[in-house]
């Protein structure tokens, strides 16, 4: 793909805008696979594509601020947008569970590869910790193909409920059903190196639906850190069982406070994250791209590209 858009771009005189969702540059191939062949093909392409690029886009500001200084080309920000009519259907505050004192359904949506299920796993035995009647269940919505290979690991957690999958049209529903909405990810530091600057699709889709965060992961994890920062939840960096089991009562007692996030979360999101001023804000931003490339691009690249050219790409 890298290689297919340098081509057009070279041949256009239009500048490249790459967009990064996970920082796949530091990631791939990182383990010496193919006598680290596929690592020095990958970073050659990368490396001429950003010859061509004069801006790019990340999925966080994390993430746009280490590319800006490792690549040497300023990057701005674009995250997952959510449809305008979700804002709708979620600006009521919804949390009488946490009012009168009754079990609050906690929703985890995603999926449960890079071990994310172990984060899960540790969650719900410190959910066991309450043997009240009023104690919190823990509702894990994930693809079925997850299910099938990792729902086992859940086996005798009677707080954790695996729901059946939800298609991507239901998922907004399916929040809506939830007092307290679950983001994990995983501590080692393997997975970690993979998630760090990243954040998730469903991260804005919480927010908007006007429910409070649960963050357990990682606290330097860009998905972490746009929780706290937005006041949209709260963050348990430890998937020590005993901890957890320790920190959540506190936590999800506290009703005024989880009103709070929850009015954070969505007054951020439907500033931030709505379709209309995610569309605006990036139109905006290709129309002075584009109307900028001109001076940008070099000269030498305002051509069309010979046999032997395009044969070595």
């Amino acid at each position: 793909m890298m290689r297919i858009a340098s081509a057009a771009a070279m041949v256009s005189g239009a500048p490249l805008l790459p967009h990064f969702m996970d920082d796949w540059p530091s990631t791939l191939f990182s383990s010496g696979q193919l006598l680290n062949m596929g690592k020095y093909a990958s970073t050659v392409a990368l490396r001429h594509s950003l010859e061509l690029a004069n801006r790019g886009i990340c999925i966080s500001d994390d993430m746009t601020a280490e590319y800006g200084e490792r690549f040497g080309i300023p990057f701005s920000t674009f995250m997952n947008c959510v449809p305008d009519a979700a804002f709708n259907v979620s600006s009521v505050s919804h949390l009488p569970r946490a009012r009168n004192g009754s079990a609050l359904k906690l929703v985890y949506t995603g999926g449960l590869h890079l071990d994310r299920w172990k984060t899960l796993r540790a969650l719900g035995r410190a959910l066991e910790s309450e043997p009240t009647e009023s104690a919190p269940s823990l509702y894990i919505y994930a693809p079925q193909a997850d299910v099938k290979q990792h729902g086992h690991r859940f086996t005798g957690l009677p707080r954790v409920i695996l729901g059946e999958s939800v298609d991507v049209q239901s998922i907004p529903a399916t929040l809506l059903t939830a007092d307290v909405l679950v983001h994990v990810e995983a501590f080692d530091p393997q997975f970690q190196r993979q998630t760090r600057l990243s954040i998730s699709t469903k991260i804005p889709q919480y927010m908007a639906s006007r429910r409070p965060i649960l963050g357990v992961g990682p606290p330097s994890l860009a998905s972490m850190l746009h929780i706290v920062r937005t006041g949209a939840g709260t963050v348990l960096p430890t998937n020590d069982v005993n901890t957890l089991s320790r920190s959540l009562p506190a936590i999800l007692s506290d009703a005024p406070r989880l009103e709070r996030m929850a009015a954070c979360g969505f007054a951020y999101a439907i500033n931030n994250h709505s379709r209309t001023f995610v569309a605006n804000e990036f139109r905006k931003y290709v129309i002075a791209l584009s109307s900028a490339a001109g001076k940008a691009l070099r000269a030498p690249y305002r051509r069309h590209l010979t046999a032997e050219e395009l044969d070595g790409l």
